[in-house]
């Protein structure tokens, strides 16, 4: 993960290893903007696949994903229809468990995975091990990604003002051989 360096291409990735690798039958990834407390759906794979616009935004005071990412904790919910907080993104989801792991950095919870099971009791302690692991290894890809922008920013920053430095000898020089009277 630490290689790809596009955000939206590192949590498609995530959401692909969830669903192929683990066989989590609903898997959606979340961005969080804590600022404007919403939830943007940004990867998604499983039965919503087609049924959940990609990009889609919530308000973060809703579902257990939601919870989740307000919260900073785990939920683990085997039996969806006994928690109150749960929230199907589509009408007639007939998901009975579900999953929800926040991505943390620097004490901010930036993005949270989101699995769901189609049966009760879908998940156990091995599940939420791999998703914190997971979570946490996302983490470390999304820090990268936003340093990478850090010093790609800085060193555009820095090329523009040498080159206005480069610009700025170029007209002293030439505005110094204007003033210096001919021989």
């Amino acid at each position: 993960m630490a290689l790809i360096l596009n955000l939206g291409e590192l949590l498609q990735a995530v959401a692909d290893l969830l669903r192929e690798g683990f066989s989590y039958e609903n898997v959606q990834v979340f961005w969080v903007d804590q600022a404007n407390s919403t939830l943007q759906v940004r990867a998604l794979v499983g039965i919503m696949e087609y049924k959940v616009p990609l990009d889609g935004i919530r308000p973060m005071d809703q579902g257990i994903s939601g919870w989740a990412a307000k919260h900073g904790q785990t939920v683990v919910a085997n039996d969806v229809a006994k928690d109150s907080r749960y929230y199907s993104l589509v009408d007639g989801d007939a998901a009975c468990s579900n999953l929800a792991v926040p991505v943390t950095v620097r004490e901010q919870v930036v993005a949270f995975m989101n699995v769901e099971g189609m049966e009760p009791d879908a998940f156990d302690d091995s599940d939420v091990d791999t998703l914190e692991t997971l979570a946490y290894q996302l983490a470390v890809a999304v820090e990268n990604i936003q340093l990478h922008r850090q010093q790609r920013d800085q060193s555009r920053s820095l090329a523009v003002a040498e080159e206005r430095d480069r610009q700025a000898e170029t007209c002293t020089t030439v505005l110094s051989s204007l003033s210096t009277p001919p021989d």
